[in-house]
């Protein structure tokens, strides 16, 4: 989870906090939206600024958490090529200034920010009001279902990670510029995108799983096509397709699954299926076979 960030956006304010501050709602998951109280924010930066770099600018500091960031850390993410120190730092305050009031509009020159704070050179972002995150609420679904599931109460496993499934629009920081997030020598965000990314496959054959074990064919084929969106090699996908259309009898779907991950795994890992999809697939071909033949005697 992010520190430092409160992710309960109805629980208590932080003592010393006014009674009227906002309080934030931020989706990283899919496109990048931050909500003070019901106002979307939207305006990045006033004019032709660079509202990319502030939104990215934003985006790390929420990343970062209760750490923050210094200012080189943010000039090296958001100015990797400026020589000239001096337009550097000028680019880097007037950035800071853009996000104060793009979170505060209300601000004026000279008064102190309370979400944005600048100390000793760091920057750090402290919502006053408490601050909802997707992706923390998405990994608390997650790791609530795992705990609920290690405990045996697999229907209240399920309905977290039905939530979890909601929750999840995109991968993390999608929504902010790949040079920010990608092409840069920081790898602040990679690495939780991958883990996020993980935890959804995750999350997505287990309600498959569900699914397929209480014979709802529809429900199962949803979530297993979800899962191969996310890993096009995912031979549990496959194979929970490949079984869900022979339950229902589809002959031709079933062989074109089973031709697809052939052709994936050899496109994408240079590989054939494994034993056990090879085997699954012969099986099934060979009950549906039976069955046919059956049919016409």
């Amino acid at each position: 989870m992010i520190e430092g960030v409160a992710t309960n956006i109805e629980g208590p304010r932080p003592e010393g906090a006014e009674a009227s501050a906002p309080a934030w709602r931020i989706f990283c998951l899919g496109q990048f939206r931050v909500y003070r109280g019901q106002e979307e924010i939207k305006e990045w930066c006033r004019g032709k600024g660079p509202a990319q770099k502030v939104k990215a600018m934003f985006a790390y500091l929420l990343a970062r958490g209760e750490k923050g960031a210094s200012k080189w850390e943010l000039l090296d993410l958001l100015w990797p090529h400026q020589k000239d120190m001096r337009r550097a730092n000028n680019s880097f305050h007037a950035a800071l200034y853009s996000l104060r009031r793009a979170l505060e509009p209300g601000l004026r020159r000279g008064e102190r920010a309370s979400c944005i704070t600048y100390q000793e050179g760091r920057c750090k972002f402290a919502p006053p009001g408490g601050c909802w995150v997707d992706a923390d609420a998405f990994e608390g679904h997650y790791c609530q279902g795992q705990r609920l599931e290690r405990l045996g109460q697999r229907e209240a496993a399920l309905l977290q990670y039905k939530m979890a499934e909601e929750l999840y629009k995109g991968d993390y920081m999608a929504g902010i510029s790949p040079k920010y997030t990608e092409d840069c020598a920081d790898d602040w965000c990679r690495w939780r995108r991958f883990r996020l990314k993980d935890m959804y496959l995750t999350v997505l054959l287990k309600l498959a799983r569900h699914y397929e074990e209480r014979g709802q064919g529809e429900e199962c084929l949803a979530y297993a096509r979800k899962a191969l969106a996310q890993d096009d090699c995912c031979e549990e996908a496959h194979r929970m397709m490949m079984r869900a259309f022979y339950r229902a009898g589809q002959r031709e779907d079933l062989i074109r699954q089973y031709r697809l991950c052939q052709r994936i795994l050899r496109r994408r890992e240079d590989r054939e299926p494994s034993a056990e999809t090879v085997a699954l697939y012969k099986r099934l071909l060979a009950a549906l076979r039976k069955a046919l033949n059956n049919l016409k005697n």
